[in-house]
């Protein structure tokens, strides 16, 4: 039932194409000579009856182009022997087109892509080493001179000729050669028709059939016959065209037409370079992503650090601005980052002394210039938002790059109390020089002074009451006491006292 429907469907694509063709038909009917050569599925005889795909291409293309054929089977060779000779006008039956053929006839364009492959037993293997092998080919075909070729190239392989495909392949199946090199169309065809379970087509990379040739099956036409290409070439291009030689394919299962594996290979390359570049692109973007976000999260714990820093910090731009102030800097200036948002701002409020504003300045452009840190920091006087002076110690250090600027950060150390303790600990040595100093002078006067008051007590007794000088040595006495009394004194101040 099939087949009977397959026929009709066949047969309106025929007519649809000798409607589209009508304008070559010829007012009478030629009749041609045509040599086939048996090679399933395109040439063979079905239950008596001629058939094959070549036999069904060839019946559409006389009648689109109103020619009748008178079909001769014929071996391979002698189709070839008789399109050369001129006493055959088309051959058919699965002709390669090579180079050394088109010299002798003419080719239509290619309706089927094929190629040579190793054909083996089912229940053998074989390397890429074919020496001391035996190697059956069709006589005269393109496979045989494939196989001579191969002799050259491996020591003892011998190609042994056979009068036809299925007499090489039995051989194969028998054991008399080892290998058998023949089309794959052809193969696929008997190797699942009359020689199922008995021979195999050696595979190669991927899977794919290992192709010792890429061929294309075009019609053969005798070169005396130039009007025949003009009527088959177009024909056929047409059957291209509009899909029914497709449709013919599929009408016949048994072709198998040869797997573009270069089309898989490359389609296979691009998916998978297609999946790499997708997988780096997302590789990149989630990589890129996560790099972003880890710099966010440093960015945002270095903010944190800063901001929390125990020690004014300051981030000055190139352009002069104010990037940054710390919650330190502002707790101890009163200035924010609104309030000192440029670079002179800053140091018009900060720094009311032309004389620090100038080495302020000064020491900005040389970390820009250079761009090296300044870490000698110098004592400086900053006026705060209430007037009050503090005295910071700033080091100053280049940071790359902050919100797409080149910046420099600033760290203060505020150092007031600190040099205030410094002055009273000066002070304080500077007392204990003076005290030390007094100390010793009064030492020294308050011996005088004994010598002073003893003397006088002495003088006391040995004159009289009544003496004149007495009244002038007791008020000796009463000015060394009131002496000793500020030598006491003296010696409490250097805390020396007696």
């Amino acid at each position: 039932m099939y087949m009977f429907r397959s026929r009709i469907v066949f047969s309106l694509c025929c007519l649809f194409l000798i409607s589209i063709l009508g304008d070559t038909i010829h007012a009478e009917t030629e009749e041609i000579r045509v040599v086939a050569a048996p090679y399933e599925p395109f040439v063979f005889y079905d239950k008596g009856k001629l058939s094959g795909f070549d036999i069904d291409l060839l019946d559409i293309i006389c009648k689109s182009n109103n020619l009748r054929c008178t079909i001769q089977i014929v071996s391979f060779q002698d189709v070839l022997t008789m399109l050369k000779e001129g006493r055959a006008d088309v051959g058919i039956g699965a002709i390669y087109v090579t180079d050394e053929r088109k010299r002798s006839m003419d080719f239509t364009s290619p309706y089927l892509e094929t190629g040579l492959v190793y054909v083996i037993r089912a229940d053998s293997e074989i390397g890429k080493d074919l020496s001391n092998k035996r190697i059956g080919v069709k006589s005269e075909a393109t496979g045989e001179i494939v196989a001579r070729g191969l002799a050259r190239r491996f020591g003892n392989l011998e190609v042994v000729p056979f009068g036809s495909t299925e007499e090489s392949l039995d051989a194969l199946v028998d054991g008399r050669v080892d290998v058998v090199i023949n089309d794959y169309i052809n193969t696929e065809s008997l190797m699942h028709e009359k020689y199922r379970g008995k021979i195999n087509i050696k595979k190669g990379i991927g899977g794919f059939p290992e192709l010792l040739t890429r061929d294309r099956i075009a019609i053969a036409i005798n070169k005396q016959r130039p009007d025949l290409l003009r009527h088959f070439d177009p024909t056929l291009r047409e059957m291209k065209r509009s899909g029914m030689l497709v449709r013919l394919m599929e009408h016949w299962p048994s072709i198998h037409p040869l797997p573009d594996y270069r089309r898989y290979i490359l389609y296979g390359l691009v998916f998978t370079t297609g999946i790499l570049l997708l997988s780096y692109g997302v590789f990149r973007y989630l990589r890129k992503r996560q790099i972003y976000e880890l710099m966010c999260e440093n960015e945002r714990r270095f903010r944190s650090v800063l901001e929390n820093a125990p020690n004014p910090v300051i981030i000055h731009a190139e352009d002069d601005t104010i990037l940054f102030v710390n919650k330190r800097f502002t707790e101890i200036t009163g200035y924010t980052l609104k309030d000192v948002m440029t670079f002179d701002r800053f140091i018009e409020r900060a720094f009311p002394d032309p004389e620090d504003r100038e080495r302020i300045i000064k020491r900005y452009k040389e970390i820009f210039d250079s761009y090296k840190p300044y870490i000698d920091g110098e004592d400086i006087n900053i006026t705060c938002s209430d007037g009050s002076i503090r005295i910071w110690n700033m080091q100053t250090s280049p940071i790359g790059i902050w919100k797409d600027k080149k910046a420099v950060m600033s760290v203060a150390r505020d150092v007031t109390e600190h040099r205030r303790l410094e002055e009273q600990f000066r002070q304080a040595q500077k007392m204990e020089v003076i005290g030390r100093f007094t100390g010793g002078i009064a030492h020294d006067f308050n011996n005088y002074l004994t010598a002073i008051t003893g003397f006088s007590q002495l003088a006391l007794i040995q004159i009289e009451e009544t003496h004149p000088a007495r009244q002038a040595i007791e008020n000796v006495l009463k000015a060394a006491d009131r002496a000793s009394g500020l030598t006491r004194q003296l010696l409490a101040f250097s805390r020396r006292q007696i």
